[in-house]
């Protein structure tokens, strides 16, 4: 029943792409004005469809990654990358939406930046790219987002130890609404978002499916790395996924 679910999920998630990726192709020509010019009101429309239609897809995609990994499909590259570039790739991606919000990111990984991991790339990106997104989306207006990398010979893993040896560590802590402690075993659950609150989407002041946590957490487990997370309620959260520091010995390969 699971794989019959997970099946049916990753086939009307890859459908449902096809679309929305219209849509999506359409409202930038609408943007670039090759049907003609666009009045202020009609292209602040256009630019709300871009927007709706960009979240949708990030839904959709979010779906898609879940049936994957419960169908043990997902498959994730092991090379060698800089922690940087990883940390760059990200903030680029996530910089707008802080600054819209009234929220400072401030990147700090400094001697950090050239240490290479071992891992996928663009998962990695992802993974960074969601905690960065979490951390902005439930810090008030004013508030900050410290993003920093560093290296460690042995993390203090929170959860089952997937390597040993040393491992690049990105931090991400903010300055936020913070989590219960009786819902920090859950956020890594699907469909799970901390906030006072609770657990109904009904009830909820964010948006969002739950799923980005449970993705990431996979993501990481996939490629032999870990999330934790440090949190108190009104003051903040620190989420860090840690990922196998490269080694000169290692191979690329797949997982």
């Amino acid at each position: 029943a699971i794989n019959a679910k997970s099946n049916f999920l990753a086939t009307m998630s890859h459908e449902i792409r096809t679309p929305i990726n219209a849509v999506l192709g359409y409202s930038e020509l609408l943007a670039l004005e090759l049907a003609g010019p666009l009045t202020v009101e009609q292209r602040a429309q256009v630019e709300r469809i871009r927007a709706s239609t960009g979240h949708l897809l990030t839904l959709v995609n979010e779906v898609l990654d879940l049936a994957k990994i419960e169908s043990g499909t997902l498959r994730v590259e092991v090379r060698e990358s800089v922690a940087g570039e990883a940390v760059n790739s990200a903030l680029s991606m996530v910089r707008l939406q802080a600054a819209a919000k009234g929220v400072h990111i401030n990147e700090q990984c400094e001697g950090a930046c050239d240490a290479r991991y071992v891992g996928d790339r663009d998962r990695v990106r992802q993974i960074l790219v969601n905690l960065v997104a979490n951390a902005v989306k439930f810090t008030k207006e004013g508030g900050s987002v410290q993003v920093m990398c560093t290296v460690q010979a042995e993390p203090p893993f929170g959860r089952s130890r997937k390597s040993d040896g040393p491992h690049v560590a990105f931090q991400v802590s903010d300055t936020g609404i913070g989590i219960a402690p009786d819902q920090l075993e859950h956020i890594f659950e699907a469909f799970v978002q901390a906030e006072s609150g609770a657990r109904s989407p009904y009830t909820r002041e964010q948006t969002g499916t739950g799923l980005g946590l449970a993705i990431s957490l996979q993501l990481a487990h996939q490629m032999r790395g870990e999330i934790t997370v440090e949190s108190e309620l009104g003051v903040g959260s620190t989420f860090t996924l840690y990922m196998p520091a490269a080694d000169p010995m290692d191979s690329p390969g797949r997982l």
